[in-house]
């Protein structure tokens, strides 16, 4: 339910939506496709956590932004979130003006 509500609001950002269910999933997505131009990357998923997609993904793509996107709002996890290598945190439940803010900073370019 929380991705439709994600999808509902993005759609109005003229973005093309890709979802991973889980880790691995993210990964392979994202080395499938050169043209996504940025993740939002939960990081409680199955099979292999954001955490660890991330760092996956960092290593065959740099420059990509991801925003981590996490229900623990701890500043630890913030930490841990840019430390794996993402761009921004958000947590749940999401502010959408926030986010949205967020997502054009990366997407007007």
């Amino acid at each position: 339910m929380y991705f439709k509500i994600l999808e509902i609001l993005l759609k109005k950002t003229g973005s093309q939506i890709l979802w991973a269910k889980n880790g691995i999933e993210a990964v392979n997505i994202t080395k499938a496709n050169e043209q996504i131009n940025l993740i939002l990357m939960d990081i409680n998923m199955p099979e292999m956590n954001g955490y660890d997609a991330i760092r996956e993904i960092r290593r065959f793509n740099k420059e990509l932004p991801i925003i981590a996107h996490t229900a623990f709002a701890m500043d630890y996890e913030k930490e841990e979130c840019l430390k794996a290598g993402c761009d921004e945190y958000v947590t749940k439940p999401v502010d959408y003006k926030k986010l949205l803010s967020i997502l054009s900073k990366y997407l007007a370019n």
